[in-house]
């Protein structure tokens, strides 16, 4: 498995390949991860859930950095990512 540190910058189809990659590993093993922790379940997700949702954001934002390299527009990033093009401007516009 890649990782972050072996993960160039800037936005491209590989990056945000690899990091959804990552984080649907992440997913996919977390009941397992939850399950295995030696502490309450209760008290284990809201950090599992945390770390998850931080794994899904960098790729969405590798993703929407790609797309725009490659000329997207941002109305096409945010049908891309089911928003409206102001929203994915106002989200992700300072990349």
């Amino acid at each position: 498995m890649t990782t972050p540190t072996e993960i160039p910058d800037g936005p491209t189809l590989t990056t945000a390949l690899d990091r959804m990659t990552r984080a649907s590993n992440f997913l996919s093993n977390g009941a397992t991860l939850v399950a295995d922790y030696d502490r309450d379940p209760v008290e284990t997700l809201p950090l599992y859930m945390r770390t998850a949702e931080r794994m899904i954001d960098e790729a969405r934002e590798a993703f929407v950095g790609m797309m725009r390299d490659n000329g997207a527009s941002w109305s096409e990033v945010g049908a891309a990512l089911g928003v409206t093009k102001q929203a994915a401007h106002e989200r992700y516009g300072a990349l």
